[in-house]
């Protein structure tokens, strides 16, 4: 590996996607610069997804076949880092496609700033159904969420604590900037990638937007209801939360007011899941519950309490039923 084509390794987990993992894996032959190792992550399928993995390994020795039992997305995640040789890194789920420049312009991205530690860029979807129309977002409109942003230190951690940023599969990362501990958490089902690049700003990581389309990810949209994922994820925020609390008062690249500061911030977002969970669910025993084991009591009494107070109604309908 010469300094001036340096080694990319992608990291592609898989559980079951056999079904997509052979266009996924043809993205990366696509594409224009080759330097790179694919090192894809069996996660204990049940389908065929081993088959096609030898397929791909056998006839091309940049692929490299991994096989585990089923741990989650984060530690197989964890398992490709944890091999890689490249000096940048870069994930791709087992149903998304890369351009077939990406590769070739992060890298230039890169060359142009040697402050760089992340580049990352604009993805589009496409209804699995109807690859050949491409949307800026995931309930295929063309509504961009994705923010431009070329910062460091407090004000890229300040935006995560908000929000998420980009998609797992839009990012490369210098791997030389990531410390040996910063991994995918395995304790969260969701909003895993999120937590990461939270983690990676706290170590001091710049985070730069490329703003040059080849980059681009094609991100697959299934036929499954969204409305479930949605509900799984609604219920995946709490834990979310506290492990962003946990990443803030590990930082050291921010001093303590701030981070106090951010904390406050952190919090609100708990309180908002709150009031939307009493919202949709009500003012029961089950709902109090959760509410209490997913905040604080603290947290939770004070947001059941401004739930009654204003919807007094609600409260005494559902408690003080006439017989």
């Amino acid at each position: 590996m010469s300094i001036s084509n340096p080694l990319i390794s992608i990291i592609i987990p898989c559980h079951n996607y056999a079904h997509t993992l052979t266009e996924t894996l043809n993205s990366l032959k696509s594409q224009t610069l080759s330097n790179w190792e694919a090192i894809i992550i069996n996660d204990g399928s049940s389908d065929n997804t081993q088959e096609v993995i030898d397929t791909f390994t056998q006839a091309d020795k940049r692929f490299i076949g991994i096989n585990q039992e089923k741990k989650g997305v984060s530690a197989a995640r964890n398992a490709g880092i944890n091999v890689a040789k490249g000096a940048y890194l870069a994930f791709l789920d087992a149903d998304d496609l890369f351009t077939y420049q990406k590769l070739e312009a992060h890298k230039k991205h890169f060359d142009s700033n040697s402050s760089i530690d992340i580049s990352y860029s604009d993805c589009r979807y496409f209804h699995t159904s109807k690859p050949e129309e491409l949307y800026l977002s995931f309930d295929l409109t063309n509504k961009n969420w994705m923010r431009k942003t070329n910062n460091s230190r407090e004000n890229i951690i300040t935006e995560l604590v908000d929000r998420n940023l980009f998609v797992i599969s839009s990012p490369m990362i210098k791997k030389s900037s990531l410390s040996e501990n910063t991994k995918f958490s395995i304790d969260l089902k969701f909003y895993e990638d999120w937590l990461f690049w939270l983690d990676c700003a706290g170590e001091g990581l710049s985070f730069h937007y490329c703003d040059d389309q080849k980059c681009s990810t094609m991100i697959r949209v299934h036929e499954k209801s969204t409305v479930q994922n949605k509900e799984k994820m609604f219920s995946g925020i709490p834990l979310l939360r506290k492990e962003i609390e946990k990443t803030l008062t590990s930082t050291k690249i921010i001093e303590k007011t701030k981070k106090e500061q951010l904390k406050k911030r952190n919090k609100k977002h708990l309180k908002k899941w709150c009031r939307q969970k009493l919202n949709t669910s009500g003012i029961n025993s089950q709902t109090i519950m959760e509410i209490i084991s997913a905040t604080d009591k603290l947290t939770a009494y004070s947001s059941i309490a401004r739930h009654i107070i204003k919807k007094p109604n609600y409260f005494l309908k559902t408690f003080f039923k006439p017989k």
